[in-house]
């Protein structure tokens, strides 16, 4: 996954990164241990708003 794709997933979307993530008609098959994993790694709080991403 790149940058651009992550940014396109989260584009006007209010709702927490961690629940967009999760999103399995945005992103099939994450799960929420890669998907903790990854906001760890990336220090992003999982209840930080998607659009503030971009």
């Amino acid at each position: 996954m790149t940058w651009q794709t992550l940014r396109s997933l989260t584009d006007g979307r209010s709702a927490p990164i961690k629940a967009v993530l999760m999103d399995q008609q945005a992103l099939a098959g994450l799960g929420n241990i890669y998907s903790e994993e990854a906001l760890f790694v990336g220090g992003i709080h999982p209840c930080r708003p998607g659009k503030s991403l971009a």
